[in-house]
């Protein structure tokens, strides 16, 4: 009796490149679906190693600081009338208050009066009455500093400082405290466009 061998084929499922579109930008190529730079438009790669290629540089920097500066100042616009319209919502808000909260509570807690229940709920809120401890507060340290120190006092705080610049001077050529941080200093590399910035 002849053997029959099984045999498995493989079905491989091509797949097909996924769509994209490359755009050039300021020498560089990138990627427009997804915004990922993948080159540049240069035949060789670019380096910084003349004023031409540092000012190419420089120049795209203060664009995008330019573009970034009038994007903010766009989304303030929007926010400061954004704030304009809650801000007039909230007086409207708190002059209803102002004028019926009184009159809300009365209402309410006449219904509810001889009941377990401390809120009235309606369609469109709830009314309610919360138990609330009283509080405190000190409106004059000096008057009650004063007084403390005349009736107890251990309960004055006294908070002790040392400044830095003071210690400095005192300490002995060598000696680093653990309790002080020191960073050193040096040259610190920046680039600047002074874009937005007053000349």
């Amino acid at each position: 009796m002849a053997a029959t061998a099984a045999v498995e084929t493989a079905v491989v499922t091509a797949v097909e490149p996924e769509e994209r579109t490359v755009i050039e930008e300021n020498g560089l190529l990138i990627v427009l679906e997804t915004g990922e730079i993948i080159g540049t438009v240069h035949p060789h790669e670019f380096h910084v190693d003349s004023l031409e290629a540092a000012e190419w540089v420089l120049e795209r920097v203060a664009g995008r600081e330019g573009n970034i500066l009038a994007l903010k100042a766009r989304k303030q616009a929007v926010v400061a009338n954004f704030d304009a319209m809650i801000a007039d919502e909230e007086r409207k808000l708190a002059g209803l208050h102002w004028r019926f909260d009184g009159e809300l509570f009365a209402w309410a807690g006449s219904v509810i009066e001889g009941q377990k229940v401390r809120s009235l709920k309606t369609a469109f809120g709830v009314i309610g009455f919360r138990a609330t401890k009283g509080t405190h507060k000190i409106l004059d340290q000096i008057a009650a500093v004063a007084w403390a120190k005349r009736v107890e006092p251990s309960i004055v705080k006294v908070v002790e400082s040392v400044n830095v610049t003071d210690v400095l001077p005192l300490l002995d050529d060598g000696e680093s405290p653990e309790w002080i941080e020191t960073t050193p200093g040096g040259d610190r590399g920046y680039v600047t466009t002074h874009v937005g910035k007053a000349a």
